[in-house]
Parts: structure tokens; C-alpha cells; sequence
């Protein structure tokens, strides 16, 4: 029952778009669907945009699938960014950021500022575009912005506190930084444990208090252990990222398509 319910869930999430789905599939002379996910039934092959060695893959991948890395760029909306701080600042900088959509954590944000008050570090808190600068009460050491390029912000940063979606968890280990991941469902808590597993990082409960986080944070800083971890990690993912098949793959499929 539990498995029926989560793809009911799933099925009921996803179908929100179906009306525009179908809109889009008319306009291209297509049949409409009953279900958003009935549009992968066609699929030659599915691409995983994702680290093998992230995920523990073996060769070779299963039939149908294959592992293409990381396929990630900073969204179109994200807003240009240019520290506050000094140049000469040596304070670590942490970059913080959650969830693009709301998944009703704004109160783990601000403990996440509070901790961070705690410390001798920089905080850059981006929100996304579900929760307003407003909510949060920034600390002295810390800045809160709607957005900020995440690439080119941890060119800088020791270190990112995340929910564990995988896009910010992917460019965050191209970037061989360690993480702290702070999971609120969907996919979040088996990254989570994979970014423990890979030693890159810690995993807290949503409902953390200040001082755990602070403590989290502290050795996340200071421990060489997760920093090397991290660095193993991120070079795997970026020479997959650097490797990546998907051009080979998506030739291939035309090249079939049209056989």
C-alpha cells in the first residue's frame, strides 16, 4: 500500500502540468496524454543526468539507461552577484541555499542563519523565488538574497549548507566542496546518505537545533577528513562532467531514429 500510494502521489504531482503538456503536444500535432508520465513510455533510452560514482553505479548500466553526469547550468533567473565582502576577508564562506520550490522551510533557514552567527565565517543565505528576504532575519555575517549564481559563488565558498536536491548537491561536488545536507523528502534523504557515504559530508534532521548545526559546521571547517573527501569525490564528478557521453548518446538515438 505504501508503494501505491507514493507513485499515486507521484503520478498526482507531476500530472499539475499535464494540461499544459497537452497544449504543447497539440501544437506539435500530437495525441493528448492521460498522464504526464506516460509521456516516457516511447523512450528509446533514458539519460541520467547524474554521477555514476555518486550513485555507486556498476557497469554496465542497466538496459535502456545510461549515465551521461551532471548536465547543470545556473537557472536563467538567478541574479548577478558581487560579494560584499572584502577581498582580503578570511573568514570561510559558506554558502546556504534550499529548495527552488517550498517544502515549508523557512524556520530551518533561520537556524541555519543563527548558527552561522555562532562562527567566525560568511554567510551568503539564497532563497529561490518561494520565500522573500523578509522572512529571514539576516545576522551581521551573513547576506540573504532572492538568488546568486551558485557556480561562480563557490569558486569561493569552504563550504554549502543544502536541502540535497541534486542540482546544488551536483555543482557543489564539481566544486569539491564539502556539505552539509539538511533533507526535506522528494530524492534529498538518499543523496544525503550518499554524500555521507562518499565522506563529502553530514546529514542533520530538519528539525536540528542551532547548536547542531553550528557543530556540524565547525567540522565540516576543520576536519581534513571531509575536505578530502570532498576532493575525491568532486574529481570523480568532474571527470565524468568533462567525459560525458550524452552527445555520443543522443547521435545515436537519431542516428537509429532515422535509420
Amino acid at each position: 500500500a505504501g508503494i501505491a500510494e507514493m507513485k499515486a502521489g507521484l503520478k498526482a504531482m507531476f500530472d499539475h502540468g499535464l494540461p499544459a503538456l497537452n497544449t504543447a503536444r497539440a501544437m506539435l500535432g500530437l495525441d493528448p496524454l492521460n498522464s504526464v508520465i506516460d509521456q516516457l513510455k516511447p523512450a528509446r533510452k533514458i539519460l541520467l543526468g547524474i554521477s555514476r560514482t555518486f550513485d555507486f553505479a556498476t557497469l554496465p548500466d542497466p538496459e535502456g539507461f545510461a549515465y551521461v553526469g551532471p548536465q547543470l547550468d545556473d537557472p536563467a533567473w538567478t541574479a548577478e552577484w558581487d560579494s560584499p565582502w572584502q577581498q582580503d576577508d578570511p573568514r570561510p564562506l559558506v554558502l546556504v541555499g534550499f529548495s527552488t520550490t517550498f517544502q515549508n522551510h523557512t524556520a530551518v533557514l533561520q537556524r541555519v542563519v543563527d548558527a552561522l552567527a555562532t562562527l567566525p565565517v560568511r554567510g551568503l543565505v539564497t532563497l529561490g523565488p518561494t520565500i522573500v528576504p523578509e522572512e529571514i532575519v539576516p545576522a551581521e555575517n551573513t547576506r540573504v538574497v532572492s538568488s546568486a549564481p551558485h557556480n561562480r559563488v563557490m569558486k569561493e565558498a569552504a563550504l554549502v549548507i543544502t536541502h540535497g536536491g541534486h542540482g546544488t548537491l551536483a555543482r557543489a561536488m564539481g566544486h569539491q566542496l564539502p556539505v552539509l545536507v539538511i533533507p526535506h523528502g522528494r530524492d534529498q534523504d538518499g543523496n544525503a546518505a550518499r554524500i555521507v557515504e562518499h565522506g563529502a559530508g553530514l546529514m542533520l534532521p530538519p528539525a536540528s537545533g542551532t547548536d547542531e548545526i553550528a557543530a556540524a559546521v565547525k567540522a565540516l571547517l576543520h576536519e581534513q577528513a571531509y575536505r578530502d573527501g570532498a576532493s575525491r569525490l568532486g574529481a570523480a564528478v568532474g571527470r565524468e562532467t568533462r567525459e560525458s557521453p550524452v552527445v555520443e548518446e543522443l547521435e545515436a538515438l537519431c542516428a537509429r531514429a532515422y535509420a
